[in-house]
């Protein structure tokens, strides 16, 4: 029996769109907002493909059930949402 494909997912990042420069921009911001050393470019693009966790656990040591991860990822989903393809 042949089924009619409903819709085809295309992923993106990393393929023709680098989110790299982006969140990195982002994690600047939310770095400069908590006085903190915003950790080097090559060491943040080794963790992006991890999305925010990675970058929170590089940056601060923050892992998903420790208490301030949620307010620090919303944070930085709002910085990212500001410097998004500018």
């Amino acid at each position: 029996m042949i089924q009619k494909i409903q819709s085809v997912l295309f992923d993106l990042d990393g393929t023709l769109l680098d989110s790299a420069p982006d969140m990195y921009a982002a994690l600047e911001l939310l770095c400069l907002h908590e006085n903190t050393q915003t950790p080097d470019y090559l060491a943040a693009q080794n963790r992006i493909s991890q999305g925010v966790a990675g970058l929170l656990d590089l940056t601060f040591r923050l892992a998903p059930d420790d208490q301030q991860f949620n307010d620090k990822k919303e944070r930085y989903l709002n910085y990212y949402s500001q410097v998004l393809g500018k």
